[in-house]
C-alpha cells in the first residue's frame, strides 16, 4: 500500500485520486440505474436517454476504469514511467472537463443554443466537481522520483 501511495504522489494526492474514482462511480451509477438523473439534468427526450447510456456512459466508464488501473499500477512499470502516465492522463482529464464546463456554462448563460434543454445548475456542477478534484490531484501531486 505504501508503494501505491508513493507512486500516486503522496497521501493527499492519493485521497483526491480515490475521491475522483468514487465520483466517477457515482456518476456511472446515476447514468445507468437512476432514471430521474437524465431528466433532472434538463434532458427530456428518449434520444438524450440513449445518448447518456451510450457514448457518455462509455466515456465515464473509461475514465473510471483507467483511473483505477492507474492508481493500482497494473502495468508494472517503473516509477518514472508512471509519472509520465499520471501527467498525461490528468492533463487529458483537465482538458476534457474544462471544455465540458465551458460548454455547459455558455449554454446555461444562453450564449449557445440549448436545443430544447432546460437551464439547470446541475449541468454546471458535475464537470465543476470533476475539474476541481482533478486540479487538486495535480496540485498535491509530489513526483516520487524527486523524493
Amino acid at each position: 500500500m505504501e508503494l501505491i501511495i508513493l507512486e500516486s504522489g503522496g497521501m493527499t494526492s492519493f485521497v483526491f485520486h480515490c475521491l475522483l474514482i468514487i465520483f466517477f462511480g457515482f456518476v456511472l451509477y446515476n447514468i445507468y440505474f437512476n432514471p430521474k438523473f437524465i431528466e433532472d439534468s434538463g434532458f427530456k427526450s428518449s434520444e438524450a436517454n440513449l445518448l447518456f447510456k451510450g457514448p457518455v456512459g462509455t466515456l465515464v466508464l473509461t475514465f473510471f476504469i483507467v483511473s483505477i488501473l492507474l492508481l493500482f499500477d497494473v502495468t508494472g512499470n517503473t516509477i518514472e514511467e508512471n509519472v509520465v502516465q499520471y501527467e498525461f492522463w490528468f492533463s487529458i482529464l483537465v482538458v476534457f472537463f474544462s471544455l465540458a464546463l465551458i460548454n455547459n456554462l455558455l449554454r446555461f448563460l444562453g450564449i449557445l443554443s440549448l436545443f430544447g434543454m432546460e437551464r439547470k445548475i446541475q449541468t454546471l456542477i458535475f464537470p465543476s466537481v470533476a475539474l476541481i478534484l482533478v486540479l487538486l490531484k495535480i496540485i498535491t501531486y509530489v513526483n516520487p522520483t524527486t523524493i
